[in-house]
């Protein structure tokens, strides 16, 4: 849930929409939009609740969230990033690795597991699921200086834009209060050509990369 930070979320369900194990009954979206909430500052998200049964949709009520998604507007190059790897979706399938979130990649994770509050199937109340994943919680604290919190995470990587820093002058990293990577950084064409082939997204492009090894026992 904290990854949702930087991205509006729109969670809509019918109140009679009660169908058992497997599907995403209204507790579940109750559940959702209760884990936002107390995330707090940065996580947008409108919750719509209906009146109604599974089979009782309106076009009234595609129109309310069209409407409410085109006012969002998506920052490319957020200050800070809440990201994790594996990501799960479909009821706890992992995937991994996950992809990155925008200028934040995680490539490699440690053995432990870490405990996420989630649902399960059929409407039932929040639990916590516990898998084999590592977060970064990362933010650009002043100019060309990036504090890194890691748990369970041995690498990742950092993509360079002068929209986060200024690629003439040092870069700072500190992950969980130890300095790893402190001087300049290197921007090319063939990294940006090969970064907008593999997105293939001109709203967001990216001119170098930081790899950063996080010491065992940091």
């Amino acid at each position: 849930w904290a990854e949702m930070l930087n991205t509006p979320v729109f969670i809509h369900h019918h109140k009679g929409d009660m169908r058992g194990k497997n599907y995403t009954d209204f507790p579940n979206a109750e559940n959702a939009a209760a884990c936002l909430k107390e995330l707090g500052a940065g996580y947008t998200y409108e919750f719509k609740v209906y009146d109604g049964n599974h089979f009782a949709w309106l076009p009234a009520e595609n129109k309310d969230m069209t409407e409410w998604l085109l006012k969002q507007k998506r920052n490319p190059y957020p200050k800070r990033i809440v990201h994790g790897s594996p990501c799960a979706k479909d009821f706890m399938v992992e995937v991994q690795p996950a992809r990155p979130n925008r200028w934040l990649a995680i490539d490699e994770i440690g053995p432990d597991k870490l405990e996420m509050d989630g649902v399960d199937q059929g409407g039932t109340p929040r639990i916590k699921h516990k898998l084999n994943m590592g977060t970064l919680d990362a933010a650009w604290t002043a100019p060309n200086t990036l504090e890194v919190k890691a748990v369970n995470v041995k690498t990742f990587r950092i993509f360079l834009s002068p929209n986060l820093l200024d690629l003439k002058k040092p870069l700072k990293v500190t992950v969980n209060g130890n300095t790893v990577h402190a001087g300049p950084v290197k921007s090319s064409l063939k990294f940006l050509l090969k970064y907008l082939d593999e997105r293939r997204d001109p709203g967001m492009l990216f001119v170098g990369e930081v790899p950063i090894t996080v010491a065992a026992g940091k």
